[in-house]
């Protein structure tokens, strides 16, 4: 974990995603009402969270982003005090035991991060927080394709094995109580420009940083093999932007 940390601290991102398509998924958003409630789960460092809000500036809504790494949270109040952004709140929180009340957050946001409880218990544990037809945007790594080339496969079964198809994910939540409005694909950039090629820059460093040591670049090999993968089977699978509404 110590290593995992080391990699991440500093990244701009977390996981794959960018601007754009914060903006896209945000667009998906019908009748957001003006004094809007929003909390986000998993906010890293929070490039996205800071535009969030600057799309949501001409309401009197708030936002409340939540993470359980404090060095994140730190720099992103830092990042928010430097942009005047005054409409997020940020809270330390465990998503596996969130402190909100229910049917309190008309949104909520989560990119590349519900994989931590699991997708189908996301789903069902999230949604009593929101109000009467609110609306949850997450991203899910999903299989793009039934029947992916075995290597891909093999390896996620390993890294990720409770990855679904689109398609069942889509299944999973209506069973839990959402109509799907909309859903789509992230575009290899957001796993490129801004989350795969600053790690590269970063392994390398600490693969020299730590010469010799056998664990730790073993586990830096394991993130190298993360990032060939996806460079040979992208077309497979891929994170999906999901917009899920509460059934009332």
């Amino acid at each position: 974990m110590n290593l995992f940390c080391e990699v991440h601290s500093g990244l701009p991102r977390e996981g794959p995603g960018s601007i754009e398509t914060t903006r896209k998924a945000f667009m998906t958003l019908r009748s957001l009402p003006m004094d809007f409630k929003l909390l986000e789960i998993g906010c890293g460092p929070g490039l996205q969270t800071l535009e969030l809000a600057r799309m949501s500036e001409n309401k009197s809504g708030h936002i409340v982003a939540t993470d359980i790494n404090e060095t994140f949270l730190g720099g992103l109040r830092a990042s928010l005090s430097k942009s005047a952004i005054y409409n997020v709140t940020v809270q330390q929180e465990d998503m596996f035991s969130l402190s909100f009340e229910e049917g309190v957050f008309d949104v909520i946001w989560s990119e590349g991060s519900i994989f931590i409880l699991g997708f189908e218990r996301g789903l069902n544990e999230w949604k009593k927080h929101l109000t009467p037809n609110g609306v949850l945007l997450v991203s899910e790594l999903s299989w793009l394709e039934n029947g992916p080339p075995e290597e891909a496969r093999s390896f996620w079964s390993k890294s990720y094995p409770k990855m679904l198809t689109l398609e069942e994910n889509v299944a999973v939540a209506k069973n839990c109580g959402y109509e799907v409005e909309s859903s789509f694909t992230l575009p290899e950039s957001d796993w490129f420009d801004e989350y795969y090629l600053p790690m590269e820059s970063r392994i390398k460093s600490l693969k020299l940083k730590y010469r010799g040591i056998y664990k730790k670049q073993m586990v830096l090999n394991g993130f190298i093999q993360e990032i060939d993968m996806y460079r040979k089977y992208s077309k497979s699978y891929g994170y999906v932007f999901f917009t899920f509404r509460k059934k009332g």
